[in-house]
């Protein structure tokens, strides 16, 4: 994924006014605006699907859900498909907490239950050789 892409989309739709967005319109959709940018210009973007899976680095059907009306109408709306693409949107802190805590609680109990297998191991050996 071409980060720097992503974020030169994301300066040039947020100069895009509402109702000049027209994502099931070459000229006028995400990638649209973004030809005209002289940035694009320099990475050769052009007014299709494949183009934009080059310049982005992405698969052709991922550039299909995110320079088509499925991203959204306004550019607040693509702007928010496309973060949350790219994962910019943050997780919310107490869930990420909770995930963490989860794992270490599972590792934890693998490390129990080996310890006591390894005990009980033990025990028989010794049990074995008479000690």
């Amino acid at each position: 994924m071409n980060k720097p892409a992503f974020e030169n989309l994301k300066r040039v739709l947020r100069t895009v006014p509402e109702g000049e967005l027209r994502m099931e319109i070459w000229d006028s959709c995400a990638i649209g605006h973004a030809s005209t940018d002289p940035w694009f210009q320099r990475q050769g973007l052009e007014r299709s699907f494949r183009s934009a899976s080059r310049v982005f680095d992405i698969r052709y059907s991922e550039a299909l859900s995110l320079f088509s009306l499925r991203a959204g109408r306004t550019p607040d709306e693509v702007l928010a498909t496309i973060d949350r693409f790219v994962g910019v949107a943050k997780p919310d802190p107490s869930k990420a907490q909770a995930r963490r805590q989860a794992v270490i609680d599972a590792m934890l109990r693998s490390a129990v239950k080996a310890e006591r297998a390894a005990r009980h191991g033990v025990k028989v050996l010794l049990a074995l050789i008479g000690l």
